[in-house]
């Protein structure tokens, strides 16, 4: 592990070395922030809280139309910076496009009885505007911008917002602001958080909005042969990762069980930092090459492995310090979910290759599976365990995707 990060080149090891730097202090400031939080409103109400997020969330899921993924592609094989920034260009219109249409399909469903909301996170989805483009934007700093090797500004992106709604929480707590108090002004500052960063670290990368007519039509023609394909794919991974919070805020006893789900959610999240930022950094060289290195499947199984260990052992402690008593259920969630994180991080390892080489038959149809099975476990041991159901649902649907991986990663080293 400690040879194949030595042998990354300097520029690399900069750029993994921020990406970690500012993952890990982005997951340390949720927590953080997550434990002011809990002290200000209830579990039921941070169950609608992270309700409300889930739901923005999968309807940017289901309704982005791959436009991400699409740029990603395009830009690796842009061949000068003008076209690079166009793409950009491109890519921004269209996120913004994108955030008014499902604004207002969200918008529906707080005037229209539609079932997914009640009294108490009716008043959240008014943040849907604001929700959905944030969303939006996030998707875009992490999807395209690898593509530009931009791991400098994917650091910012992923630490600043954290650190403006950290501010923003801490002060209210201390300071007793009372229009800052519930789930619905929490909400309201998480987005705006986000937006004002992102806004700024838009005009950093520099897009060229004029003319653009030939990246426009680059871009409709790869979103056919590339794009579409892990679009259809991830409607079923992704979006059955960002439904999970919706069906257990649907079919669990209480809805405190989405909070105990997020919160344990976050606590493994350190479990991703490192593979994650290994593997961002790897991404813009895969086109070069016929495999994964055998050291950069290693270093990232070895850290995934050794931290589930570690954090297995304290999550009693951790909870307990950083919650409290109401809280206690969060450590049942996370000894499955490291399990889970395990798996995915050594499946995005070989996701991401397969990205880089183009491959997009494989990554949707390896998502139609994974998603098949998260979705319809999910629903399933839900309904059946409760909120623990959906820990249980994520394990299975870790090793569905890890089976798919390895077995298109064959396919493709087979064909180089």
């Amino acid at each position: 592990m400690i040879d194949y990060i030595k042998s990354l080149p300097k520029e690399k090891v900069v750029g993994v070395a921020s990406l970690v730097g500012s993952s890990a202090f982005n997951v340390l400031a949720g927590v953080l922030i997550s434990h002011f939080i809990a002290k200000m409103i209830s579990p039921e109400d941070y169950g609608g809280y992270y309700y409300a997020i889930n739901l923005i969330a999968s309807a940017c899921v289901f309704l982005s139309f791959g436009a991400f993924y699409t740029t990603s592609r395009l830009i690796l094989l842009a061949g000068c910076n003008l076209s690079v920034r166009r793409l950009h260009g491109v890519s921004l219109k269209l996120t913004l496009a994108l955030s008014v249409f499902i604004s207002i399909l969200l918008l529906l469903a707080y005037f229209f009885d539609t079932g997914l909301v009640d009294e108490s996170v009716r008043p959240l989805i008014l943040l849907a505007p604001l929700g959905a483009l944030v969303t939006l934007l996030n998707s875009y700093f992490e999807v395209v911008l690898p593509a530009d090797n931009r791991l400098g500004l994917i650091a910012k992106a992923r630490l600043y917002p954290k650190m403006l709604y950290g501010l923003i929480v801490v002060g209210a707590y201390y300071l007793d602001i009372p229009w800052v108090k519930g789930a619905f002004e929490l909400l309201f500052f998480y987005f705006l958080a986000s937006f004002i960063c992102y806004s700024i670290f838009s005009i950093e990368i520099r897009p060229d909005f004029r003319g653009g007519d030939k990246e426009f039509k680059s871009f409709f023609r790869e979103s056919r042969t590339y794009g579409i394909h892990v679009y259809l794919g991830s409607i079923f991974s992704v979006g059955g990762t960002a439904l999970t919070g919706v069906a257990i805020g649907l079919l669990s006893d209480s809805r405190a069980d989405v909070g105990y789900y997020a919160l344990a959610t976050s606590l493994c999240a350190p479990l991703s930092i490192l593979p994650a930022a290994l593997v961002t950094a790897s991404f813009s060289g895969f086109t070069n090459l016929n495999c994964i290195s055998k050291g950069l499947f290693i270093a990232t199984a070895s850290i995934s492995i050794l931290a589930a260990v570690v954090l297995c052992g304290l999550s009693d402690y951790v909870v307990e310090m950083l919650w409290g008593g109401n809280y206690f259920k969060v450590s049942e969630y996370v000894y499955m979910l490291t399990a889970a994180f395990v798996l995915y991080a050594l499946s995005d390892l070989i996701n991401r290759f397969l990205a880089a080489k183009g491959n997009g038959p494989a990554l949707r149809n390896s998502s139609f599976i994974v998603g098949i099975v998260l979705i319809v476990s999910t629903f399933t041991l839900v309904d059946q365990y409760g909120g623990i159901g959906a820990a249980y649902a994520r394990v299975a649907a870790g090793v569905a995707y890890i089976v798919c991986m390895v077995v298109f990663y064959k396919k493709q080293i087979s064909t180089a």
